[in-house]
């Protein structure tokens, strides 16, 4: 199966209809497998906030992600400094993880 291009995955979730609440639309988001696909619907679902267009609601997130996440032990991660800016936002991004 071929990747889908980004505009095929724009107007997929442009076709898509979205929950009524924020939380219900991050639920989505974290229940999508699909990397493009997160990365579409985040951006119709921040230009609804910015827009107040979302109350914020309640949802279920799911306990474990929908894709498999290579993990290893914190012996094994590669060890990086923080003194260069390419660094620091790799140490942000991981501790966004957490």
């Amino acid at each position: 199966a071929r990747e889908k291009t980004m505009e095929e995955t724009r107007e997929l979730e442009n076709a898509q209809e979205l929950p009524a609440t924020l939380a219900e639309c991050a639920e989505l988001v974290m229940r999508t497998p699909s990397i493009p696909t997160k990365s579409a619907l985040s951006r119709r679902i921040v230009e609804l906030w910015k827009n107040n267009e979302l109350p914020v609601g309640s949802a279920n997130p799911p306990d474990h992600p929908v894709r498999e996440v290579p993990v290893c032990d914190a012996g094994q991660a590669p060890r990086r400094g923080i003194g260069t800016l390419a660094n620091r936002i790799a140490l942000v991004h991981s501790l966004a993880h957490i």
